[in-house]
């Protein structure tokens, strides 16, 4: 789908300092923007289905799904990568803060 068509559907939109994240009512997520700083979640992309919300920091954004796993997405060392704790955050999170 367009991004166009994909945009008439959004829910909310979410921004770091250079890069936006919109969450659709489907629970898709469309990012776009500096791909250093969240413009690119292609690394989560698979993954991105059924989000509940999105959380953002200056350069990075996590999305909580339904079934409470957290992915991240965008600079390092402002939170995008989590591939240090995937385990904890594989289930049951409810809220994350930026």
């Amino acid at each position: 789908m367009p991004v166009q068509d994909q945009l008439a559907h959004v829910k909310e939109v979410f921004a770091s300092d250079y890069a936006f994240a919109a969450l659709l009512s489907n629970g898709s997520v469309v990012t776009w923007g500096d791909r250093e700083w969240g413009g690119d979640s292609s690394i989560v992309q698979n993954e991105l289905r059924n989000v509940r919300t999105i959380a953002r920091t200056t350069g990075s954004f996590a999305a909580i799904r339904e079934d409470g796993c957290v992915l991240t997405w965008g600079k390092a060392e402002t939170g995008g990568d989590s591939s240090g704790v995937r385990d904890q955050l594989g289930s049951g999170v409810r809220e994350v803060v930026g």
